[in-house]
């Protein structure tokens, strides 16, 4: 974009036109106008942008026995984990979640943040790659128990 500085320093983004696409079986990659507007003070070096769009169906995979630690454990204590494993159920397109194994998540608790419940029990955080929704896991809590080192 050139133009006055004044004008320039308030644009922290440029709107396309609109366009709807509909029944995508397949990848794409589109050239859409974008929306200069009627600033004459403003010229545009470019007068439209590429949509690129990876196009995958849906699916679900199982990830067994994903191991489950514990952060925040108090200084010389040794944590054991209850139980030490967890399995989940995810979801995402088929060329991201197929590939997918239990070392590609990664499980925690947060010996901080216990729950509020009368079992002191914890409830999982998880590191998944991007793309990628948990949509359930069993168990839903954990125990930690500490040991002196």
């Amino acid at each position: 974009i050139k133009g006055p500085k004044s004008f320039i320093t308030t644009i922290d983004s440029i709107f396309t036109k609109e366009v709807t696409f509909s029944d995508i079986k397949r990848p794409m990659n589109q050239f859409i106008d974008l929306e200069t507007g009627e600033n004459s003070m403003l010229q545009y070096s470019r007068k439209s942008t590429v949509v690129n769009a990876e196009i995958q169906k849906i699916m679900q995979k199982e990830i067994l026995s994903v191991p489950v630690r514990a952060h925040n454990i108090p200084y010389n204590m040794r944590p054991i984990v209850l139980p030490a494993r967890i399995n989940l159920v995810v979801q995402g397109g088929v060329n991201i979640i197929s590939p997918l194994e239990a070392d590609s998540f990664y499980v925690y608790l947060n010996y901080l943040e216990p729950t509020r419940d009368s079992e002191h029990s914890f409830v999982p955080q998880f590191q998944q790659p991007k793309e990628v929704k948990i949509s359930h896991y069993k168990p839903e809590r954990f125990k930690i128990v500490l040991e002196k080192d």
